[in-house]
């Protein structure tokens, strides 16, 4: 995995020669970050709902308008629940909260893959496309969101699908295949969550699309484009239609409701969302600074595609900013053009250090970055151990000194390869970092998280209640 530039993995340009590697390591990680262990997190009231719905569907057969403990609950579209009610079918039954849960990891898994391909199609670099898929699986709050049954990630993994079906279409010149696979991806985001997505992910990347790289051939693709809406429009149509005819007070009370909830329910200041690079987590300090346009623009392989990713950045910031009701996983969409724009810098001080032309300021970055780095490395498993002490589980002697060791061979490695100037390497040994934290976290998740006594999982609880 670390191998040197020119070898049969990694060319003399350090992009891999084919996307055989870069994917296989990002399955590897996504496992950690969504499959791995799920079943031990406790349920929140957001899942409960949603499960409690598909198993009503499932039990009593009641596929096209879905209830919860016995009324209608039609604010969301129910794609997802579909989903969750054929798993639960399947299984016979939705006792395994891991297979439960599992829909939503594929579609975090789905979303990886479509930012890898959308970053591939945009620069046809694999390495900053592998790098950026990379840095959004590391990503605490897509970590978060892809384990648990919430269904926000399925409406922004189809509409990501759609953009890059739509890129690929005009950068490339592609057919009708590729804008109908555009639309039925937007008709699958509608069918997840309504217009969601179309607000907080497809609107801010147009507009920076276009006022990066301006019309194009867009004009020449609009017999395509109206193809793919109509498609879009006419699956997006078929539900509501329906609930329109048979079920029009409810359908109408829903949307009066939902509405009003966008203005007075969850209502949080302005400036809620400004601690958004959080959640980018071991890459904290690199995607600060890739937040400083002078700094990281003198630094990165395309400056258009900085532009396009900061631009796009910043308005998803400002749209969601904008809506009175917020929500931590609301930021979902934010965080794929943060990877983004991360990658983009770390992908240039990867040119910069190979050709051995680093500025001073280029090292003090990744020596702060290394410093978080060993910050978070060393004080996390000692914050494991002293919550596990404190909830009298077990941390023996050997817990402890394998945690302690693992936690200092990782952080002594990332010093190493940077001190050698081995930037991939270093790169690869963080996101080896990071799938290790993600496994001791899920193995003793209920040990040091769950604080409810009476917690009980799926399959100690009665699937007919």
């Amino acid at each position: 995995m670390l191998a040197q530039p020119g070898n049969g993995l990694i060319g003399p340009n350090h992009d891999f020669k084919s996307h055989t590697w870069p994917v296989a390591i990002l399955l590897f990680i996504c496992f950690w970050s969504f499959f791995y262990n799920t079943g031990t997190i406790e349920i929140n009231s957001m899942e409960a709902r949603n499960l409690v719905t598909s198993r009503e569907m499932r039990l009593h057969d009641n596929w096209l308008v879905p209830t919860m403990n016995g009324s209608i609950r039609i604010a969301k579209p129910p794609l997802p629940t579909w989903i969750a009610a054929l798993v639960s079918t399947s299984a016979g039954g939705s006792e395994n909260l891991s297979l439960m849960r599992m829909p939503n990891a594929m579609a975090a898994l789905l979303l990886i893959l479509m930012s890898y391909g959308l970053v591939w199609t945009m620069s046809k670099d694999r390495t900053l496309a592998f790098i950026a898929a990379a840095m959004l699986a590391a990503n605490f709050l897509v970590m978060k969101v892809g384990q648990r049954a919430m269904w926000d990630i399925f409406c922004h993994s189809f509409m990501l699908g759609a953009l890059w079906a739509f890129v690929d279409g005009i950068r490339n010149n592609r057919g009708w295949p590729v804008f109908a696979l555009a639309g039925l991806l937007m008709g699958l985001s509608f069918m997840s969550k309504g217009p969601v997505s179309f607000f907080a992910l497809m609107l801010p990347f147009t507009v920076s699309y276009l006022w990066i790289y301006g019309r194009g051939n867009l004009l020449s693709k609009w017999p395509l484009l109206a193809m793919a809406f109509l498609l879009c429009i006419f699956i997006s149509s078929l539900w509501p239609l329906y609930l329109l005819s048979f079920h029009p007070e409810a359908l109408l009370e829903t949307a009066a409701t939902e509405s009003q909830a966008w203005v007075g329910r969850h209502v949080k200041e302005l400036g809620y969302y400004l601690g958004f690079a959080g959640y980018s987590g071991l890459w904290l300090v690199l995607t600060l600074a890739a937040l400083i346009k002078p700094f990281a623009e003198k630094r990165v392989r395309s400056v258009p595609d900085y532009r396009f990713f900061l631009l796009w950045l910043a308005l998803e910031i400002i749209l969601l900013s904008a809506v009175p009701e917020k929500k931590y996983r609301y930021l979902l969409p934010a965080m794929i053009p943060m990877a983004m724009l991360a990658a983009t810098l770390f992908r240039g001080l990867l040119d910069r250090y190979a050709a051995g032309i680093e500025q001073a300021w280029d090292r003090r970055l990744m020596i702060i970055q290394l410093g978080w780095l060993t910050l978070v490395g060393l004080v996390l498993p000692a914050i494991m151990v002293h919550r596990l002490q404190a909830m009298n589980a077990e941390a023996g002697p050997l817990l402890i000194g394998l945690l302690a060791s693992t936690a200092l061979v990782l952080v002594a490695a990332s010093w190493y390869l940077l001190r050698i100037r081995h930037l991939m390497g270093l790169f690869l040994m963080i996101s080896l970092q990071y799938c290790v934290i993600a496994f001791v976290m899920m193995n003793y998740y209920r040990d040091v998280e769950i604080t409810n006594p009476e917690f009980r999982t799926m399959d100690e609880m009665d699937p007919s209640l």
